[in-house]
C-alpha cells in the first residue's frame, strides 16, 4: 500500500510549482511598473527641457511658426504623458493582482506542506513503534525460549 505522504507528494509539488509561478509572474508585473515609472519620468524629464527651450525661444523672439510648432509638441508630449500614467495606474493595479495570486498560492503550497509533512511524521512514528513491538517481540521470545523450564 502507498503511503498517504507519497500519494499527497505530487499534489503539493504542484502547490510549489503554481506558486513559483505565481512568484515569477509577479516579478514581470513588478519590472513592466518599474518599466512605466521610468519611461513617465523620462518624458516627465524631456517636458521640463522641451519647457525651458519654448521659454527661451519665446524670450528670444522666436517666429510664431516655431513657437507653435513647440506648443503643438508640448501638447503631444502632456497627451503620451497622461497616457504613460494610465499605464502606470493599470500596471500597479496588476502588481497588486499578482501579489494577491502569489500570496494565495504561498500559502497553498505551505498548507500542502505542513499535511505532506504531518502525514510522514505520522507514518514515521507507526514505523518506528512496528519496529519496537516486534524488537520486543522478538526479545520476549528469546528470553522465554532460554528461560522456559522444559517439562521433563
Amino acid at each position: 500500500m502507498i503511503k498517504k505522504s507519497k500519494r499527497l507528494q505530487p499534489v503539493a509539488n504542484l502547490a510549489g510549482t503554481r506558486e513559483r509561478d505565481a512568484a515569477r509572474a509577479l516579478g514581470d508585473a513588478q519590472r513592466i511598473l518599474k518599466e512605466h515609472e521610468e519611461r513617465l519620468g523620462e518624458l516627465l524629464d524631456y517636458q521640463a527641457q522641451y519647457h525651458q527651450q519654448f521659454h527661451d525661444a519665446g524670450s528670444a523672439g522666436a517666429a510664431a511658426q516655431r513657437l507653435n510648432d513647440y506648443q503643438a509638441f508640448l501638447t503631444r508630449l502632456k497627451e503620451g504623458i497622461r497616457h504613460q500614467t494610465t499605464r502606470i495606474q493599470l500596471a500597479r493595479l496588476t502588481v497588486e493582482r499578482r501579489k494577491g495570486e502569489w500570496m494565495e498560492a504561498r500559502s497553498r503550497a505551505q498548507a500542502m506542506n505542513k499535511v505532506v509533512e504531518r502525514h510522514v511524521s505520522h507514518e514515521k512514528y507507526h514505523e518506528d513503534r512496528q519496529d519496537q513491538l516486534e524488537t520486543d517481540e522478538q526479545a520476549r521470545v528469546v528470553t522465554n525460549g532460554r528461560h522456559d523450564p522444559s517439562p521433563d
